[in-house]
Formats: C-alpha cells, sequence, structure tokens
C-alpha cells in the first residue's frame, strides 16, 4: 500500500491527520508541483524546437496543387488529379486529399499531403 493510499485510508477511519502526516503530504504535492513545472517548460521548449524545424523544412509552406504535382509529393503529374483527391470522399466515408480553401482556391501544406499519402500507402 502506497503512502497516498494509507494516508487516505487513515484519514477516512479517524478523521484526522497528524500534523507531521500534513506537512509530509504538503511537501511531497510541492514537489510534485514542481515536477510539472519542469515538465510543462520541457515540453514548452520542445514544441518551440518542433515548430522551428517544420518552418526550418517546409512543412507548414502552402502548395498549389501545381507545385504538389511538380514535387511529386503523391505520385500523380497532374494537378487536376490532385484536386479531385481534394473533394471529400463522403461515400465510402473516407477523407480525401488534406487542403486549406482560401476562397475559391485550395492550397496543400506539404505536411499533411505527406501524412496522407503515408495513411494511402497502409
Amino acid at each position: 500500500m502506497s503512502k497516498h493510499e494509507e494516508l487516505e485510508r487513515k484519514l477516512e477511519a479517524s478523521g484526522e491527520l497528524t500534523e507531521a502526516e500534513v506537512v509530509a503530504a504538503f511537501e511531497r504535492a510541492k514537489e510534485m508541483g514542481a515536477r510539472i513545472e519542469s515538465a510543462v517548460a520541457e515540453l514548452q521548449g520542445l514544441s518551440a524546437r518542433i515548430a522551428r524545424l517544420s518552418k526550418e523544412l517546409g512543412d507548414d509552406d502552402l502548395l498549389t496543387s501545381k507545385e504538389v504535382a511538380e514535387q511529386g509529393l503523391v505520385g500523380v503529374t497532374h494537378h487536376k488529379t490532385i484536386e479531385a483527391w481534394a473533394r471529400p470522399r463522403s461515400k465510402k466515408g473516407g477523407r480525401g486529399l488534406p487542403c486549406v480553401h482560401l476562397g475559391r482556391n485550395v492550397r496543400f501544406r506539404r505536411g499533411d499531403v505527406l501524412a496522407w499519402r503515408a495513411q494511402q500507402e497502409k
């Protein structure tokens, strides 16, 4: 039985904790809070690093269907095919090629296109 469970059991049985037990629980909570703050700071640093690397790789660049075709990101060379794949495929419940609609224009994020292609190859 862990100390936490033991304290809970003791509290339920007697309704009270000793001052030493309260201080010990407070110290453990303080220590856990510090570890959580450290983990949050580490995650924020990793998130910033991922965003920077993603930007360096150009994963967030918006590409036209012609650019997707020219770069061979989905294995077809005609931009109209890529635009057709961007339409939702609701009849079978599948999803089309992920895209961003900017007015009447359609753009594609390189990272989304590559992830979609990997999903299709499974």
